[in-house]
C-alpha cells in the first residue's frame, strides 16, 4: 500500500508542469513527503503512513505568507482512519525554498470518531 501511494505522488511530480511545483519534506504528526502543484496538495506520511489531499487559499489580506485550506486524510492505524480537515498556515520562501508551519484541525469520523489539532513544519522546493 505504502509503495502504491508513493508511486501515486510521485507519478503526479512528473506528470505536471513544473512551473508552480513544489516539492519536499515535512516534521510533526506524520513525517513525510508532499507536493503542491498550484492551491493542491497531497501529502503521504511515513512515520505513521497517511495520505492526505489539500486545496489551499490565501488569505487576501496577506497573500504572500498567511493561507488556509481544507482537505481530507486517510491514515492507516487502528484508531483513525478517515478524517476532514481544515489547514491554517505560515510560509516564507527563501531563493525557491519555501518554509511553513501550520495547524490542521481534524475530524476523524471511522472506527474511533475524534477531534485533534495537528501540526506540521516543513521545506519544500519551488521548481
Amino acid at each position: 500500500m505504502k509503495k502504491h501511494c508513493l508511486a501515486v505522488v510521485c507519478g503526479l511530480g512528473l506528470c505536471t508542469s513544473a512551473q508552480a511545483l513544489e516539492l519536499g519534506a515535512y516534521l510533526g504528526d506524520d513525517a513525510g513527503i508532499g507536493i503542491l502543484h498550484h492551491d493542491l496538495r497531497v501529502n503521504v506520511g511515513l512515520d505513521n503512513f497517511a495520505l492526505s489531499l489539500d486545496k489551499l487559499h490565501s488569505f487576501n489580506q496577506n497573500p504572500q505568507h498567511l493561507y488556509w485550506g481544507y482537505g481530507a486524510k486517510y491514515r492507516d492505524s487502528n484508531k483513525h482512519s478517515f478524517g476532514i480537515r481544515g489547514n491554517f498556515g505560515i510560509k516564507t520562501q527563501v531563493d525557491n525554498f519555501v518554509f511553513y508551519a501550520e495547524a490542521q484541525p481534524i475530524a476523524y469520523l471511522l472506527e474511533d470518531t475524534a477531534m485533534k489539532l495537528e501540526v506540521n513544519a516543513g521545506v519544500r522546493y519551488r521548481f
